[in-house]
């Protein structure tokens, strides 16, 4: 390991300490935090830290779909407010995202993989990056 990488990974710890002490963080979830910050390094050598301001404008953040009328972003489904229940495109109810409103939220990472990969391929047509991620992921836990 590197020094930048081990100073790095000590800011992040340090700043995701600052930025869920409200709310304690699984170990299971700052272990996926910390591998989504070295995949956002990898990719993006410039990338420094997690942003909730960024997480919030992908929240917002209008996308075109070749077979809707409408574009689509994440509050489509999940309501323009992450505390408030939300609805899918057939109706079905979501439950809140903000995990300080549903404590179930970001617990389980084969579970946040698994809506990412729906998520952001409905939304995005794509996957999601790291960086979008970790943003996103920060954006609600800032809430």
């Amino acid at each position: 390991m590197t020094k930048r990488w081990i100073t790095s990974i000590a800011g992040f710890v340090m700043s995701t300490s600052a930025l869920f002490a409200a709310e304690p963080i699984d170990l299971l979830i700052q272990e996926y935090m910390k591998n989504l910050e070295h995949l956002a390094q990898q990719s993006n050598p410039s990338f420094s830290e997690f942003s909730a301001e960024t997480g919030k404008r992908f929240y917002f953040e209008e996308h075109s779909h070749p077979e809707a009328p409408n574009q689509r972003n994440c509050a489509s489904c999940h309501s323009s407010n992450p505390a408030n229940p939300g609805k899918t495109q057939v109706g079905k109810p979501i439950d809140p995202l903000q995990p300080s409103v549903n404590v179930k939220r970001f617990k389980d990472v084969r579970e946040i993989e698994k809506w990412f990969g729906r998520n952001c391929k409905w939304v995005l047509q794509r996957e999601c990056t790291a960086q979008e991620k970790g943003d996103f992921i920060y954006y609600l836990h800032s809430l």
